[in-house]
């Protein structure tokens, strides 16, 4: 079963071939209207329900299917969803999945009293997320997800647990736990634009936080815990078997002590110039303090000729609005982190994101494909530029469309090195790659 644009789903209209209450299911609705936001609203009921919103590989279509424990189901698909997804459940136990999905808009999840589950993975979601539980023991994780803008988590009254793992969070992250004996725990994520607040209630939570985070805006704020839990991220080690006893050696005399060494001055840090060689093997092309310690750099040669990818998905529609970079031009970064994650998810596949992201060098593999604004940085220094062939453009992660993203060029026959003004350019356009990094 389809629903259309602009059509509600008449569940009653399916009731008798599926055997259904019809006090469970007269309320729901699974629609897109006019301006491309998707809404998911089911009734209350009693037992326990699962709706799954999941890829169909085709760009803005979402797939789904309500199942019930008794063995009732029914499914459709959502299509042009081109803005908003809303998720509401009515009271009951409900488990709510969304998978696999690459999502334009705010995401939010709303759940009514009852046992209930949300999980969101290997989703990437452009703006905002929230997730708001009822009463009940509730279970939310954020698996291999990246949210471009905010996200923020509340539980109500109840045992809750909530988890983050391996997820990209772009703005800024509130995870609140409600009333109740709570469990918070984040391994593997990504903060990248601002201290993450993870929020306990009235003492009786606990936080485990694993080493493996990062936090590139400072330490996460943290409160009102009734325990935090510091881990490492080493993996288990086997038990190694049991060693019988060796007979004990006869003690030996004592050494005389040795004169404690003196302390080793701390060594200063490495100071920049532009034009240097930088620590990751490529070349200075800006400084992000006097100091000359912190700046970006460009790789010291292209990677070659590509095609950008992901035609007909638009990976950052919000790229205009991405964070300055310490040069007062947006950073390229987390729309590059953006189309990794989107390569990565099979939704699209960008041979530019792959190229990239599989680059190192002394051991430093965080380059990222510049924004258009970084790359006429580049071109502002002009010994800097790795090809000089008039006509060659490159690739910037600054998108246009749904199906063009821009380059700047090489433009002027008599002057090799003058690039030319970014140009939108089709995703399926050859183009050169050249990384940058941030040190």
């Amino acid at each position: 079963m389809s629903t259309r644009k602009s059509t509600s789903l008449l569940v009653t209209a399916i009731i008798s071939s599926l055997g259904l209450a019809t006090s469970a299911l007269a309320t729901d609705s699974i629609r897109v209207n006019n301006k491309g936001n998707a809404r998911v609203e089911l009734s209350s009921h009693t037992g326990y329900r699962t709706v799954e919103l999941y890829s169909t590989h085709v760009p803005y279509e979402i797939g789904y299917t309500v199942s019930y424990y008794n063995g009732s189901s029914y499914d459709g698909t959502l299509e042009n969803v081109t803005g908003h997804l809303n998720i509401v459940t009515g009271d009951g136990h409900d488990t709510v999945i969304v998978s696999d999905l690459v999502l334009p808009g705010n995401v939010n999840v709303r759940t009514g009293n009852g046992d209930d589950n949300v999980v969101v993975f290997h989703t990437t979601i452009n703006k905002n997320l929230r997730v708001i539980t009822g009463k009940g023991d509730d279970y939310v994780e954020l698996s291999s997800a990246t949210i471009g803008r905010s996200t923020n988590v509340a539980t109500q009254w109840g045992h809750d647990e909530v988890y983050s793992t391996l997820s990209t969070y772009g703005g800024a992250v509130t995870l609140n736990l409600g009333g109740g004996w709570d469990h918070l725990d984040v391994s593997s994520s990504t903060y990248l634009k601002a201290k993450p607040r993870f929020l306990g209630a009235r003492g009786t939570d606990t936080l485990t936080l694993f080493s493996n985070n990062s936090y590139l805006a400072g330490d996460p704020i943290v409160r009102t815990f009734e325990s935090v839990d510091y881990k490492d991220s080493k993996e288990p080690v086997d038990p190694v078997d049991p060693v019988d006893p060796v007979d004990p050696v006869d003690p030996v005399d004592p050494v005389d002590p040795v004169d404690p060494v003196d302390p080793v001055d701390p060594v200063d840090p490495v100071s920049y110039n532009i034009g240097d060689t930088g620590p990751g093997g490529g070349i200075v092309f800006s400084l992000l303090n006097a100091e000359g310690t912190q700046g970006l750099e460009v790789a010291p040669s292209d990677l070659g000729l590509t095609t950008y990818g992901c035609a007909g998905v638009n990976v950052d529609p919000d790229n205009a609005t991405r964070p300055t970079n310490g040069i007062n031009v947006p950073s390229g970064e987390l729309s590059s982190n953006l189309l990794f994650a989107i390569n990565a998810s099979g939704i699209c596949f960008s041979d530019a994101a792959r190229l990239v992201n599989d680059f190192s060098i002394n051991a430093l593999d965080d380059w990222y494909l510049p924004s258009t604004d970084e790359l006429i940085v580049i071109r502002d220094e002009r010994n800097l530029l790795t090809n000089n062939t008039p006509g060659t453009a490159y690739w910037s992660s600054t998108e246009d469309s749904a199906e063009n993203a821009f380059t700047v060029l090489v433009k002027d026959p008599a002057n090799d090195l003058d690039l030319g003004e970014p140009s939108t350019t089709s995703k399926s356009t050859s183009a050169l790659v050249l990384p940058i990094r941030r040190f």
